[in-house]
């Protein structure tokens, strides 16, 4: 679970930072100026996809599964 906790983290740090490439850094200024060109910023939207995709497999696959009990 821990593990799962650490992903999903990771997962939504991974899309902060993309999300800020593709939407805010084109106007910040940066001598030489920040500037993708349209592949590239599919490609970028396209991870942001895939990661939201396996971010919300595994919150859906941790709340399917029943809690452990432990045994004394």
């Amino acid at each position: 679970m821990e593990n799962r906790d650490r992903a999903n983290a990771s997962y939504s740090r991974a899309m902060l930072l993309l999300s800020f490439l593709v939407r805010e850094a084109e106007n910040l200024p940066l001598n030489p100026p920040f500037s993708l060109i349209a592949t590239n910023k599919e490609r970028i939207l396209q991870y942001i996809h895939t990661l939201q995709s396996r971010k919300k497999s595994s919150l859906e696959s941790s709340s399917n599964k029943p809690l452990s009990r432990t045994s004394k």
